[in-house]
């Protein structure tokens, strides 16, 4: 739609004919020329209403200005190119003359130092504006050249004669110059500069990342040519744009062309090559110049009619700034995923030698547009500023040749043919089994798409008064009604990313359809500008919208969950992304896993996925996998693989554009030399094996590792299941690795090393051959400890078991909260809280309980319990007789044995007082102290007298010690 926007203002300046325009550097002022011979400066800020400052200078029309930071040049079809300072209309000097031959443009390098000036002579003048004296010439062209132009960042030119020749051309080497490569059959010829067709622009207009430039061509078409190929990548085309395109703008951030045609500006995406906005101009008028603003949304072009024209906010508010910064793209690039140009190269060097920032532009250390004139001007930035990576879809890339890939995965790929008017979408599946691929006609161009289990998703961008739009097709194979489309509300809101994820289909058995049918068709998720994640069921059900809360970078899926990567906030200074990732559960949006990506400063994230066995995978040239991810909040980031550091790579130039995995296998597109993503026809995927980039070269080690570690993820997914077949057996086979490992601990006496591996054994057998072979080397002291290993192995829980009890425990649901109870009723008490003024209740609290005392005998009481309580036979004054017989008796034993003594080990120590006794009996109330002591002697007399044998000579001695 043609819309005639109300900030448009237009001011007659210049008299009929070739009017042409720049914008200062700094984008406060235009300076437009025109056949009046006069050259006028307006201030952007007043507006066309205002008295312009003019320069006189010229004495025949002003064909062509050109500006830079320190400097302003005007040409004239007199034959003389002026120099005037950039903030004077006075002029300074004659920077060249063509001797009468009328000049036809100026064109200032990048960094301000050289000019190349063309006329209707064959030749192209460069001109040092330093020393106007040092000059060249460029011979290549058979007829007048009408326009040239540079490449932003590297010393190319490209010029475009009136004979329809461009020529592109390499001033590398000072004083020298050759031709990279004439294009032919491309322009529009005109060869007389009296025709109106004449002063249309036929310049390459460079976008800013240098890999292509945007034409009009002799067809009448606005297209792309590839600096790499030099051939036409794509074609701008919409039924409202017709006609010779007279003039053509590139945004200062390369987000957005403009062309003019048939009395009308249009601007389009320059990702997306959709027109967005069109305004109507004068009626029977030529646009024969546009330019963007370099710092504000603002569009100015100049008409046949000598009129400048000022545009204010061209671009909606709803759409990225034509000003900001905007991910550098790759050569091909018109990939609106936002792929950034050299995700795929796999050099991390943190230096920066092969960083996709600096490959992108050419050297320039990832400077945009407005940093490279900020350095080319002599103006230093303060603070070195990370560029924020662009959201990407995974498996995308850009078009090549008008196709591209809009997924490639382990399910199959999404190719695209660019059709101008449609798009032709054709999806292939790896398992034929699984599903049959199809094609369709795609007359909305979906820029994303994502091949999942149950069905395939594509998403385009809001058009016009189109909005945004999902469209998701089944892999069904019976009803290919099953398809639907989901619609933005707001007009403005683009989609970001897409994803898809359900139940891997059975096959094509009745019995396995019958399942699918159960199963569902999965889930799709959304990531919107709007910061959210919009999650809809396979049938097209909203389900929920969830807050993201950051900066949405990338998403893939499986059937049970949705991996997200984020960032919260802005890159920091020193050079970090800053990405989080949330694992986020299909069934109950619960998130399982939060963590922040271990992504190294400089580095960008070119790849995420997840495997087969369910782990989420990244790539940076590293290999990261996410393990744990089953145990809520337990994942972290195990580093499996290293690209840049494979054996095959010695001596090769080549990289490697991930697909996914399988087991421990990479899959992979090896590329060559210096591609950056796959190509068609379609490459063979390749199996690389994982290896672990530990820094000791211990194959066996390595490799015992990362058995392990498969073997947990693997572990993990049993749930209340104790083990399979597939993996005791696997533990069989990674213990035999094991006890080798053991034999070459002992081979080296390492015992702490034997120990170690012996307690990584997983089943008794293992640990039984180990304890055989550390016999066998006569290890007694070491045999031992592994047994007693063993021996805990028996005595304690089974290893399964305590896992699988970890396992449920972990993903055990979390307990009903606890709630406060209300209080109970008290009798006499105010009904509502806080209104009982008066002495809380008692609360009963149970006190120490009576205590029960009890006769607990030492070491010398007697064996037979105490009497006690009333009724006792115990008398204490009856016992003197009985003991002085027992005495009597001991004597007569004692001289029967011949008089030999005791031995001094029988004989008693000799009894405690009673105070002494007191500490360890408890005695009963109704007994005393003194009663308690003499029948504890009692009855140790009692006792002695029982168990020691009688000997001769006992009596005498035990009479003698009673004399003394």
């Amino acid at each position: 739609m043609t819309t005639n926007y109300p900030d448009i203002s237009s001011q007659p300046s210049h008299g009929n004919g070739l009017t042409c325009l720049s914008f200062t550097p700094d984008g406060l002022s235009v300076l437009t020329g025109g056949d009046d011979f006069i050259i006028r400066k307006w201030i952007l800020a007043k507006g066309t209403q205002q008295e312009a400052e003019l320069a006189f200078e010229a004495e025949g029309a002003v064909t062509s200005i050109a500006s830079s930071s320190e400097l302003w040049l005007g040409a004239s079809a007199d034959g003389n190119l002026r120099r005037y300072s950039h903030d004077s209309m006075e002029m300074e000097s004659m920077v060249t003359s063509t001797n009468g031959i009328p000049v036809r443009c100026a064109a200032i390098d990048p960094k301000g130092k050289m000019v190349a000036v063309t006329s209707d002579d064959t030749t192209v003048k460069i001109v040092n504006l330093d020393d106007t004296m040092e000059a060249s010439l460029l011979i290549g062209h058979s007829h007048g050249v009408r326009r040239a132009t540079w490449h932003p960042t590297k010393p190319i030119l490209t010029t475009s004669g009136s004979d329809g020749v461009l020529i592109a051309w390499d001033l590398s080497v000072e004083n020298q110059s050759s031709i990279i490569h004439k294009l032919e059959s491309v322009l529009p010829v005109e060869k007389d500069d009296q025709a109106r067709s004449f002063s249309h622009d036929c310049s390459a207009v460079w976008h800013p990342s240098g890999d292509y430039f945007f034409v009009a061509t002799r067809a009448h078409e606005f297209v792309t040519i590839s600096r790499s190929t030099w051939s036409k990548l794509s074609v701008f085309s919409d039924p409202d744009a017709v006609g010779p395109v007279t003039a053509v703008a590139i945004s200062v951030n390369g987000q957005y062309a403009a062309s003019a045609s048939n009395s009308k500006i249009h601007i389009w995406s320059s990702q997306t090559k959709r027109r967005l906005f069109s305004t109507a101009v004068s009626p029977n008028t030529t646009v024969t110049q546009l330019a963007f603003s370099p710092t504000e949304n603002t569009l100015v072009w100049t008409d046949y009619d000598g009129a400048i024209n000022i545009w204010r906010n061209p671009v909606k508010d709803s759409f990225p700034s034509p000003v900001v910064a905007a991910p550098r793209r790759p050569v091909d690039d018109e990939d609106v995923a936002g792929v950034p140009d050299d995700f795929m190269d796999q050099d991390d060097d943190v230096d920066g030698e092969d960083d996709w920032i600096i490959d992108d532009i050419g050297g320039s250390k990832g400077k945009g547009a407005m940093e490279g004139f900020r350095e080319s001007s002599g103006m230093k930035e303060m603070v070195s500023i990370t560029k924020s990576q662009p959201a990407f879809q995974p498996g995308a890339t850009p078009y090549e040749n008008k196709r591209r890939y809009l997924a490639y995965n382990m399910m199959g790929v999404i190719e695209v043919t660019d059709q101008d008017s449609h798009n032709i979408v054709n999806v292939e599946f790896f398992d034929q089994t699984h599903s049959k691929g199809y094609h369709f006609t795609d007359h909305s161009k979906h820029d994303l798409g994502y091949l999942g289990e149950c069905g395939a998703v594509f998403a385009c961008q809001p058009e016009a008064d189109h909005p945004a739009q999902v469209l998701f097709k089944p892999h069904s194979r019976w009803n290919s009604q099953l398809e639907w489309t989901y619609q933005m509300t707001r007009p403005d809101t683009r989609i970001l990313g897409v994803a898809a994820g359900g139940v891997p289909k059975s096959g094509s058995s009745s019995k396995g359809s019958r399942m699918d049918d159960i199963n569902g068709l999965g889930n799709v998720v959304i990531a919107t500008s709007e910061g959210d994640l919009t999650f809809l069921s396979g049938t097209g059900r909203e389900r929920r919208i969830v807050g993201l809360g950051a900066d949405f970078i990338s998403i893939v899926a499986s059937y049970e969950w949705v991996f997200v990567v984020h960032r919260a906030g802005g890159t920091t200074i020193d050079g970090s992304q800053n990405f989080s990732y949330s694992l986020i559960n299909f069934e109950d949006f619960s998130v399982r896993q939060y963590g922040v990506l271990p992504l190294r400063r400089g580095q960008t994230l070119s790849w995420v996925g997840i495997a087969e066995e369910g782990a989420s995978h990244r790539f940076e040239g590293y290999v990261h996998m996410l393990t744990k991810y089953r145990l809520p909040h337990h994942g972290s980031w195990a580093r499996i693989m290293h690209s840049n550091e494979l054996a095959r790579r010695e001596g090769k130039d080549e990289s490697y554009w991930p697909v996914g995995f399988s087991a421990q296998a990479f899959m992979c597109v090896i590329l060559k030399g210096r591609q950056r993503y796959p190509g068609f026809p379609r490459p063979i995927m390749q199996e690389l094996e994982v290896k672990l980039p530990f820094r000791k070269e211990e194959p066996a080690e390595e490799r015992l590792e990362r058995d392990l570690t498969f073997l947990d993820i693997e572990r993990d997914e049993l749930g209340e299941e104790l083990t399979t077949k597939d993996l005791s057996n696997r533990e069989l086979r990674l213990d035999k690795e094991i006890v080798i490992l053991v034999q070459a601990a002992l081979k080296a006496d390492h015992p702490s090393r034997v120990i170690e591996l012996c307690r990584l054994l997983h089943h008794r057998k293992s640990l039984d051959a180990a304890v055989k072979l550390v016999g066998h080397y006569n290890r007694v002291g070491l045999q031992e400890k592994i047994q007693a290993l063993l021996a805990e192995r028996d005595e304690g829980e089974d290893r399964l078991e305590v896992a699988r009890d970890r396992r449920v425990a972990w993903n055990r649901l979390d307990r009903p909260a606890r709630y406060i109870e209300e209080p109970r009723a008290v009798p006499g008490q105010m009904g509502r809280a806080f209104q009982d003024a008066g002495l809380p209740p008692v609360i009963a609290r149970p006190g120490l309980a009576p205590a029960t005392p009890q006769v607990k005998p030492s070491r010398y009481a007697a064996e037979t319990p105490v009497p006690s309580g009333p009724g006792s036979s115990f008398d204490p004054s009856a016992d003197a007789h009985e003991r002085k017989r027992k005495r009597d008796l001991a004597d007569e034993g004692s001289s029967i044995n011949g008089g030999s003594l005791m031995d001094e080990r029988d004989v008693p120590p000799q009894p405690k007082s009673e105070c002494q006794q007191l500490h360890f009996i408890n005695l009963p109330s109704h007994m005393s102290c003194t009663q308690s002591s003499t029948h504890s002697r009692e009855s140790q007399t009692r006792r002695r007298a029982t168990l020691a044998p009688v000997q001769p000579g006992t009596r005498a001695r035990n009479s003698s010690h009673k004399q003394a």
